[in-house]
């Protein structure tokens, strides 16, 4: 039995990059509007509550749909406990017996602040979507790895930080992570604030990996696509709303590049809406000026590059911007 599942599940990875788009027929204005109305129910009851999210839906992406937004919009992220965890992890890496001790310490603290408060940390975000999602008949797996953000400091000794799910969908496997979509940090405060992202919600993978990598590689769901952990440390930096606009890099470059002054630098996206593109634009800093350049833009076959050619040497950081919201970040060193 277990070997006929596995085969089952590499042939649904094998298939072609599942994304977002592939439910565009689909309203989830319905399942929204249900996961708003139950958002001040307690964890108490998981099975009434998966009842009360799915009840009345026809199809099984709008009842994922509707337990995936539940849970973003009415869990919230416990930094405190998160960099406690990350603390004590980090202490205990060579001591196998504490680090047990720790983990199944973390753990019931884990379950309790999830039904008293409904706080929780990346990993309590997954097992409760896969639990309400498994009531409701859905197959969710539980996936850890690395989160990369411009707040990480990740290299090659790291150890795995993050943990988001996969979702069977229509004879597909697609990626979501409740954790970065339910809310991000005050910067005065450093307190959790919901602002739900639709960004991290059936992610396509070719976006997806350029800031979470499974320790099972299978679950980057690229298919027979060679992507390391040097080549995720290397990858660009996108931010919460980059996620919301584009669709994947339709070329992803390096974080960081060398180039010769007179040249040109071009990158390549799909974007998911038709975006108005005079504002698109590049900010770059070399740490004394910050300029913003309205970069040359051409547009094929859903495919829009924009180009910018580099006329002074230094340092830069190179943003993408669209209507002064950040989408990317680069680094170029231009010589000579």
């Amino acid at each position: 039995m277990k070997l006929i599942f596995t085969i089952i599940l590499l042939i649904g990875l094998g298939r072609l990059q599942a994304q977002q788009s592939d439910f565009k027929h689909i309203s989830f204005d319905k399942a929204d509007r249900i996961a708003l109305t139950h958002k001040d129910e307690s964890l108490k009851n998981l099975p009434e509550l998966t009842y009360k999210l799915t009840k009345g839906l026809a199809t099984d992406v709008e009842k994922f749909r509707a337990i995936y937004k539940w849970v973003c919009i009415s869990v919230s992220n416990d930094y405190n406990l998160w960099d406690l965890n990350e603390s004590k992890r980090s202490r205990f890496k060579n001591k196998t017996e504490k680090l047990e001790q720790w983990n199944a310490k973390i753990k019931k603290k884990l379950y309790q602040n999830l039904l008293k408060r409904k706080q929780t940390i990346c990993s309590g975000y997954a097992f409760l979507l896969k639990d309400l999602c498994e009531l409701a008949g859905l197959r969710v797996e539980v996936i850890h790895g690395f989160g990369r953000t411009a707040y990480t400091n990740l290299n090659k000794n790291s150890k795995p930080n993050h943990s988001w799910n996969s979702v069977y969908l229509n004879e597909k496997w697609y990626l979501v992570d409740a954790t970065w979509a339910s809310g991000k940090q005050n910067p005065i405060t450093f307190e959790f604030e919901f602002d739900y992202s639709d960004g991290y919600f059936l992610a396509h993978p070719q976006l997806f990996k350029t800031n979470h990598f499974p320790i099972d590689l299978k679950w980057q769901l690229i298919g027979n696509e060679t992507f390391t952990f040097q080549s995720f440390l290397a990858a660009p930096l996108f931010y919460r709303d980059g996620f919301i606009f584009i669709e994947e890099p339709a070329r992803l470059h390096k974080f960081h590049t060398n180039i010769n002054i007179s040249e040109t630098g071009k990158f390549s996206y799909k974007f998911k809406i038709p975006i108005d593109s005079k504002s698109l634009v590049f900010q770059l800093d070399d740490g004394v000026q910050v300029t913003k350049i309205y970069p040359e833009i051409d547009i094929r076959n859903e495919t829009t590059v924009l180009s910018y050619r580099f006329e002074h040497t230094g340092f830069y950081d190179v943003h993408l911007l669209y209507n002064d919201t950040y989408l990317a970040t680069y680094t170029y060193k231009v010589v000579p």
